[in-house]
């Protein structure tokens, strides 16, 4: 019997480390989250961010030395004055991710990946480019609706992000899909952001 176990335990690992999977059953829900995030990026719009991507009890992390938010109102107001100002004066942002790698559970999932975020001003001309690193915690809501839980980020390099290799059924935006990719096409007006 120990025998078997152990050959069953073997297989297990190989099978964990014979490379990329195919894409699960969640997938394709999870991944929406994160074209949720970029659009509320896009629009500049802090209820639509959290209301589309967190859960009523989340807890929202970033980098550097703030107090985590938790609850949507307070992670909404991370956003709030940001996007204001950015509006004001005619900018708008592209948000990218690559999920790197992905585990799901039976009411939960864990992804950790990466982001760009591109700042545009009112010519449409690229000001700023900075990369991230994250780890989300989603949960299921009653309605069977996948949101963020947990949220944490940190800082990462270009390099980084240039090495990141597509995992098959993860969110992968590049220069030819995404809201990357159509957030640098469209110009915004001089005169206000969408």
């Amino acid at each position: 019997m120990r025998g078997t176990i152990g050959i069953a335990a073997a297989w297990l690992v190989m099978a964990g480390c014979a490379g990329p999977v195919a894409p699960g059953p969640h997938d394709a829900d999870l991944n929406q989250v994160y074209q949720n995030y970029s659009a509320a990026y896009a629009a500049l719009d802090p209820q639509a961010l959290v209301n589309g991507t967190y859960a009523e009890e989340a807890v929202y992390v970033r980098s550097g030395p703030r107090p985590p938010s938790v609850g949507r109102d307070a992670i909404a107001d991370n956003f709030t004055g940001w996007f204001a100002g950015l509006k004001k004066d005619g900018q708008r942002l592209s948000l990218a991710f690559r999920v790197m790698h992905r585990d799901v559970f039976a009411q939960s999932a864990t992804d950790v990946g990466l982001y760009r975020l591109r700042r545009f001003g009112p010519d449409g001309a690229l000001e700023d480019e900075s990369y991230g690193r994250f780890l989300t915690v989603f949960g299921q809501d009653r309605d069977g609706a996948w949101r963020f839980v947990r949220d944490l980020d940190t800082s990462a390099t270009k390099e980084l992000w240039d090495a990141q290799q597509p995992v098959p059924g993860l969110v992968f935006d590049d220069e030819t899909h995404g809201c990357a990719a159509e957030c640098a096409k469209q110009k915004a007006p001089s005169t206000r952001a969408p």
